[in-house]
């Protein structure tokens, strides 16, 4: 048995493929000791904002609390002190 066949058994089982909604892209920019970060959102989606020191190993650590789409450029402020913070990689999971 190959693994699409186990996918589409799967699928069968679920009735229907789940929603994925893609991560919006994501800019940063450091100025003053603290990074902007920002996306475009979609009104009444929520977005976390998470971390991770590595893309070899991720490990995402959420940043705060959900941000609520307005429509328009959503943006969070993140101090970045150290080294290692200004060089964190950032992505934005998109809830609904």
């Amino acid at each position: 048995i190959s693994i699409a066949q186990i996918l589409q058994a799967r699928v069968a089982a679920l009735g229907a493929v789940p929603e994925v909604n893609p991560m919006p892209e994501v800019s940063s920019a450091i100025t003053n000791g603290a990074a902007k970060v920002s996306w475009p959102s979609v009104v009444g989606r929520i977005y976390l904002l998470q971390y991770s020191d590595s893309l070899e190993t991720p490990n995402w650590t959420n940043i705060g609390k959900g941000v609520h789409g307005s429509g328009g450029t959503e943006f969070v402020i993140v101090p970045v002190d150290t080294d290692a913070e200004k060089n964190r990689f950032y992505r934005v999971v998109d809830f609904e």
